[in-house]
């Protein structure tokens, strides 16, 4: 064979040989390309710039009208019979009816912009005896006593007080009506009497009978017709959304009719 002669036994030697160092040269390579990419580490979360401060909602300045409003959660179911011996009244409550929060929304309504309107919470015990009358009957001194009392230290220029009120015909505050079979009509109904006080004395300054275009106190009370598959049966199904409407309604027409002659000018 050629490989015994020594100069092809070099020859192959020195082939073997380069062949090998070769290999050895491009193992390191191939190792470097093949290695995984170092996974580089998440930077540290950047400090959240702090939220722009809030700007507070400015507060109304003006005098102070305080709003006393003590029409409650009573509503009268009455039913009117064909004599006395058929008539029916029941009181029923009606928590989500809102008559007093609405007593407010219509008084900041009539004062307009310029007033600070403020509801003044009291109880109705204090008011039992609260009776100042009306017109050339008004008679304020007791009345302002009480609302003094109850006012603390307020410091509102008007206190308007809302109550209820009464007519000829057994009508009392706030309900539906039902009249006599032979007329077959329902009607809401509300009597309201309004106080406006002064704010230092607390002497009556005005004072009227909640009424609508075309009532008085000679024509009955304020009333709005309803439908008449709307009569509650039982009186406890007057606390529903429908009737609820109704009543804010006429409440809210006879307070939009009487609350701006008497806080005019207040």
């Amino acid at each position: 064979m050629f490989l015994n002669n020594p100069i092809d036994r070099y020859m192959m030697l020195r082939l073997v040989c380069l062949v090998l160092f070769a290999l050895c040269l491009a193992g390191p390579a191939q190792a470097q390309t093949t290695q995984p990419a170092t996974v580089a580490k998440p930077a540290k979360n950047a400090p959240s710039k702090p939220a722009p401060a809030s700007r507070s909602t400015p507060q109304a300045a003006g005098p102070c009208v305080g709003v006393i409003s003590l029409l409650g959660d009573r509503f009268i179911v009455k039913k009117i019979g064909a004599t006395v011996f058929g008539n029916e009244n029941k009181e029923v409550p009606v928590d989500g009816f809102g008559l007093d929060d609405l007593v407010v929304e219509r008084v900041r309504a009539a004062v307009g912009s310029g007033f600070v309107v403020r509801r003044i919470a009291a109880d109705k015990s204090a008011f039992s005896s609260y009776d100042p009358g009306l017109g050339m009957f008004a008679r304020s001194d007791k009345a302002g006593a009480i609302v003094r009392q109850v006012a603390g230290q307020a410091g509102c220029k008007r206190y308007v007080v809302v109550i209820k009120g009464i007519r000829q015909g057994g009508f009392f505050g706030i309900g539906v009506m039902k009249g006599s079979p032979l007329y077959n009509m329902a009607d809401i109904y509300a009597v309201i009497r309004i106080y406006v006080h002064d704010g230092q004395s607390f002497d009556i300054l005005k004072s009227s009978e909640g009424s609508i275009s075309g009532s008085n106190f000679m024509t009955g009370p304020p009333t709005l017709r309803i439908d008449w598959a709307q009569w509650p049966e039982p009186p406890e199904a007057a606390n529903n959304p429908v009737m609820r409407a109704s009543t804010r309604q006429l409440l809210g027409n006879v307070l939009d009719k009487s609350l701006p002659t008497l806080l005019q000018s207040q």
